[in-house]
């Protein structure tokens, strides 16, 4: 059975993918996906805002969203995973109207438990948070 990195590779090249919902509701963008890898696009704006920067909720959902998708580029087509634990540090606020670039990768991946990681940053590599999880295999 093919992977699902084949089919996320084809469906960006041919322009046919479709974004989660999550995704497509905070406007963000699924930019490539490698072996155990994804970057998700994030340009911001008043919607992601609270009170004063970027709501940390906001940077969790892009981060998980990548996380999920580089490890699903790993599962054959016909598995799923769920995240069990998420984890993450806000190292510098995200003003608005920044671009957070979401990369994600797959630091082990088990039969049924994996370990992700993801690196939120500017486009020019300055890191806003960075984020584990752990996910949990379905087959």
């Amino acid at each position: 059975m093919p992977k699902q990195l084949e089919r996320f590779q084809r469906w960006l090249r041919e322009g046919t993918y479709r974004p989660l919902p999550i995704l497509e509701h905070l406007s963000a963008t699924l930019r490539s996906v490698g072996e155990g890898e994804a970057v998700i696009e994030l340009p911001t704006d008043r919607r992601h805002m609270g009170p004063v920067v970027v709501h940390g909720g906001v940077l969790c959902t892009i981060a998980d969203a990548a996380m999920a998708t580089a490890l699903l580029t790993l599962l054959e087509v016909g598995e799923s995973m769920t995240t069990v634990e998420l984890k993450i540090n806000f190292l510098r606020p995200v003003p608005e109207g920044a671009t957070v670039v979401a990369r994600a990768g797959v630091i082990r991946a088990g039969r049924t438990l994996s370990l992700v990681e993801c690196r939120l940053t500017d486009p020019d590599g300055q890191l806003f948070a960075h984020a584990t999880s752990t996910c949990l295999t379905l087959r």
